[in-house]
């Protein structure tokens, strides 16, 4: 078997099935009954973010939760939150906090653990480059979840009293993408848009 016939079969047999799997049971983490303790901790990691752009004194326009590609090669915690004043890249961060997300990357290790314990059939086939490019391929998936996760968590991050102390005036932009790259905006909120948002959901 030629190393491109077997990355082919590799791929459609084993890695779409670990693929599925990963996904399935990670959206098992979300389902109703424990949903509500996923957005919890994740609204309280931008409470923590939040509170430390307070002590710096700073003005926050962007918040952006950044996928940092070099980690999820390294089983390491790839995801964090970066808190930005007006000039966005151009500056550093105002602040920057790690994502509590235990149960995710555990669940994105074993996918990871499995595709190299499956490419091990293909002998002498499927390499550390291939690996690589497969995980790193997965991080499509991963991104899918996390943004799913965001904006089921926005009306409370936009509702936590130290959101509410942010100069919303000058408008705060919440987004997703990856680290110092390309981002996809997931919501614009200014003062109006923040109160009309506390209006809708009965705190106003």
């Amino acid at each position: 078997m030629q190393k491109a016939e077997a990355l082919k079969i590799f791929l459609e047999k084993d890695v779409k099935e670990r693929s599925r799997i990963f996904l399935l049971s990670s959206l098992d983490e979300l389902k109703i009954e424990l949903r509500q303790k996923k957005i919890e901790a994740f609204v309280n990691d931008f409470l923590i973010l939040l509170n430390e752009c307070e002590k710096s004194g700073e003005s926050v326009r962007y918040i952006q939760l950044s996928l940092v590609r070099s980690k999820a090669l390294s089983n390491k915690p790839f995801y964090i939150l970066e808190g930005y004043g007006s000039l966005f890249y151009l500056s550093q961060p105002i602040a920057v906090h790690e994502l509590s997300l235990d149960w995710f990357y555990e669940k994105f290790n074993e996918f990871c653990e499995a595709v190299k314990k499956d490419s091990k059939k293909y002998i002498l086939k499927i390499g550390g480059m291939e690996l690589d490019r497969i995980i790193l391929a997965e991080l499509i998936n991963c991104n899918r979840l996390l943004k799913y996760l965001l904006e089921e968590s926005l009306v409370h991050i936009i509702n936590l009293e130290e959101f509410t102390k942010l100069k919303l005036s000058e408008g705060i932009q919440i987004q997703i993408g990856e680290y110092r790259g390309p981002f996809e905006t997931i919501m614009v909120t200014n003062e109006y848009t923040n109160n009309l948002g506390r209006w809708w959901n009965g705190i106003l």
